[in-house]
């Protein structure tokens, strides 16, 4: 199963949290479960993830976004990957994520 991008937006399409990489984190993780469960999964049948998120090289948000997406993981846990990018596709938004899951 291929979870495209997730973004931290509500039902109305319009950014949460901005400027908030913590919130918008967790709520990329909702939709990123809401996604997973749709098909009868969920993180524990994550096997890879791709961050994107705006760091700006800035080494603390790459923490707080890397730790919060740590926490939702099932052990040992998928392959994650954050890659740092210069702007996403919807204004205002600091984090998405993308993932592969296996399941039966």
């Amino acid at each position: 199963m291929f979870v495209s991008s997730q973004l931290p937006l509500n039902g109305d399409g319009g950014v949460t949290h901005p400027g908030d990489i913590a919130a918008q984190t967790h709520q990329v993780m909702d939709h990123m479960l809401s996604a997973l469960g749709s098909m009868g999964a969920d993180f524990s049948h994550m096997t890879k993830v791709n961050a994107y998120f705006e760091g700006h090289e800035n080494l603390a948000d790459w923490s707080v976004n890397v730790g919060i997406r740590s926490g939702y993981y099932v052990k040992p846990g998928p392959a994650s990957t954050g890659i740092e990018v210069a702007r996403l596709s919807a204004s205002g938004t600091l984090i998405s994520a993308d993932c592969i899951a296996v399941i039966d």
